[in-house]
């Protein structure tokens, strides 16, 4: 059996507190070491992110740039803009993209009835993020 002495033991509990001494202060007084906003560039797009410098947690997140949601149009989209799409992984990237080889979608109606696994919700959210069909719709 391993026997401490009395100093190791205060040793060991101050080692063992230390990282949430840290933690508690780094919460309470933050950090000048993390900037308010940060800046991913990543080719032609662009992560923003926001930072609360209280508590260090994400604020807000946008991506801007070709690939940002807001720009993209699924009747011209690459595979790598449809996988930034909401709701569209790399299995609805490859049906979209093999369904407009038929033809372009029409509309939301006409995707959403040609593209499995896309749904009322997963076609809200695109919406919602700006993405659309083609460069008629408003």
């Amino acid at each position: 059996m391993l026997q401490l002495t009395q100093r190791e033991v205060i040793e060991l509990r101050i080692l063992c507190l230390l990282p949430i001494i840290i933690g508690c202060s780094t919460m309470f007084f933050g950090t000048d070491a993390v900037p308010l906003q940060q800046f991913i560039a990543t080719g032609d797009q662009q992560l923003s992110i926001r930072l609360d410098q209280a508590l260090g947690s994400v604020g807000r997140i946008e991506q801007t740039g070709a690939d940002a949601p807001d720009h993209i149009i699924i009747n011209e989209a690459t595979r790598e803009q449809l996988l930034a799409c909401p709701g569209v992984g790399s299995k609805t990237a490859d049906l979209i993209m093999a369904e407009r080889r038929f033809a372009h979608f029409a509309d939301w109606r006409d995707f959403d009835d040609r593209v499995k696994n896309i749904g009322p919700a997963k076609i809200q959210a695109m919406k919602e993020a700006g993405v659309r069909i083609s460069r008629d719709e408003k």
